[in-house]
């Protein structure tokens, strides 16, 4: 028994492992995909959501801990049925976090002022998921996005393994590649 692999068998080993790393990033990110475009479908529907007829309870400016930005902040009531029911949500769920320099974020508020009535769409599913603002903001591409990247570099990886022989460059690379994906990724996803 040969305690060493030949350098044919560790080359099948790496291309076989680097088939595998592609597979599962490719994999991964197409379901991001798929979630991120459920995120922007639901959104798009939420302009068909019923309407409520509400009123502003409280509003405000909300300052988002350790950056410069603001996020409008407004709590409403609103009746579906016969069923009061009360709300936060200025957009859609998938866009919720929304950041805003100070000037945007004052100009939304000020557009819901306490005690004015206002239109509330809220989801038929679920009533209790309200909001303001219905639509596709930029957040909800985030995970589109991200997903879109992380399936690139995946397949990428993969068709690259299948059709060529994997050598040690390619191995180094390889994450590298990856690392940067990740950090567009996460940086999509903490800007949303």
């Amino acid at each position: 028994m040969d305690i060493f692999p030949s350098p044919e068998l560790q080359q099948m080993r790496l291309n076989r492992s680097v088939k595998t790393f592609g597979f599962l990033i490719g994999l991964l990110g197409l379901y991001m995909m798929g979630l991120g475009a459920l995120s922007v479908f639901d959104a798009v529907r939420s302009h068909c959501w019923p309407i409520a007829e509400g009123l502003i309870e409280q509003s405000g400016l909300e300052r988002i801990p350790d950056t410069d930005h603001f996020r409008p902040v407004v709590r409403y009531a609103y009746r579906e049925g016969r069923m009061p029911r009360t709300g936060t949500a200025f957009f859609h769920p998938s866009n919720n976090s929304a950041r805003f320099d100070r000037k945007t974020a004052f100009k939304l508020a000020a557009a819901f002022p306490a005690d004015s009535r206002i239109e509330v769409r809220y989801d038929p599913g679920d009533p209790t998921v309200s909001l303001l603002r219905p639509g596709v903001g930029k957040g909800s591409f985030a995970g589109l996005v991200s997903g879109f990247l992380f399936a690139f570099f995946g397949i990428n990886l993969f068709i690259h393994a299948i059709r060529h022989r994997v050598d040690e460059e390619v191995n180094v690379g390889a994450p590298k590649m990856f690392i940067f994906f990740a950090g567009v990724a996460l940086w999509l996803w903490l800007t949303r």
